[in-house]
């Protein structure tokens, strides 16, 4: 009977110490994704302002141009930045929207399953606790 009770005890614990260490990576996860969606929204924001600011600057000429005629010679220069900031800008937009998608598909605890979470792992604690004190 004794053999019995102490692989239940085994058993418990192993529960335990598994129910915390998916507390710990769960809540370990959650903060390092607020540090890397900052730098990431820093960086595209920086790539977003930047690369707007020399297409419309680049546009205007080449806007200018067509419409007056004359003056080609700023034309193909004009016309590879606005061209290139243009590609970089609808680059970065796909890049963001598949980073997204991947976000709200990654499961995520809950408010309910850390709750319940923590409630498992009281359980177990207590449990322990009670054979402790049958045992003795």
């Amino acid at each position: 009977m004794k053999e019995s009770s102490g692989k239940y005890e085994d058993i418990d614990q192993y529960e335990l110490k598994a129910l915390k260490e998916i507390k710990e990576n769960l809540d370990r996860d959650e903060g390092k994704t607020g540090y890397v969606d900052l730098v990431k929204g820093v960086a595209c924001g920086l790539v977003f302002g930047i690369g707007g600011i020399l297409f419309a600057l680049s546009l205007f000429p080449l806007v200018e141009t067509l419409m007056r005629g004359g003056n080609m010679t700023g034309f193909v220069g004009n016309l590879i930045v606005c061209a290139v900031c243009l590609v970089l800008i609808v680059l970065l937009g796909i890049y963001l929207l598949r980073q997204l998608s991947r976000v709200k598909s990654k499961p995520r605890l809950s408010r309910e399953s850390a709750e319940v979470l923590d409630y498992a792992i009281r359980r177990r604690q207590h449990t322990l606790e009670q054979r402790e004190k049958q045992k003795l």
